[in-house]
């Protein structure tokens, strides 16, 4: 069993480790070579307006990869929104998650499912969304964020579903 001493030692070892990477720019490779870039409007939103981001989903695998979705573009109920999350979204100066709920999902009765998208390797499937859509506490107000998103359910294969995080991104409402 280890002491405390050498717990304490093993860690500072691997905090310094880490800083120097970080220091070099140094970047892990990723164990999967499928990707997720959430794209928002380089100049910023204006206060109650539509708040449209671009989600890649990426695939840099050997195989075709699939993506199970209803649309690729904001629809009146929402059907883009199928397997796509905004997970962790924070404003500037305020402590703590901001995100309450989801947007809602009415499938009209006509459609029978979500189909499949199909990224062939080194290709990138577009989804647009709409972040107004899901709810934050205080609402969407004017302030900097910062936001990480997630799809899910990506076919690898027949055995493998995936779900995917973005990097954090950042964004400006005025």
């Amino acid at each position: 069993m280890k002491t405390t001493a050498t717990k304490v030692k093993c860690l500072a070892a691997i905090i310094c480790i880490t800083m120097v990477a970080a220091a070099l720019g140094y970047t892990p490779k990723r164990q999967i070579a499928v990707t997720l870039s959430a794209l928002p409007e380089p100049g910023g939103y204006m206060h109650g307006q539509e708040l449209a981001v671009t989600l890649v989903i990426r695939n840099g695998l050997d195989g075709e990869i699939g993506f199970p979705t209803f649309a690729d573009k904001p629809n009146s109920w929402n059907g883009e929104t199928y397997n796509c999350s905004l997970v962790d979204i924070y404003r500037e100066g305020e402590p703590g998650n901001l995100f309450l709920a989801a947007p809602e999902m009415h499938v009209p009765p006509s459609i029978p499912g979500p189909g499949v998208r199909y990224i062939k390797p080194g290709e990138s499937l577009e989804i647009e969304l709409d972040m107004s859509k899901w709810q934050l506490r205080d609402g969407w107000r004017t302030g900097k964020y910062k936001a990480v998103f997630r799809v899910d359910q990506i076919i690898a294969d027949e055995y493998v579903r995936l779900s995917v995080l973005s990097d954090p991104v950042t964004f400006e409402i005025n």
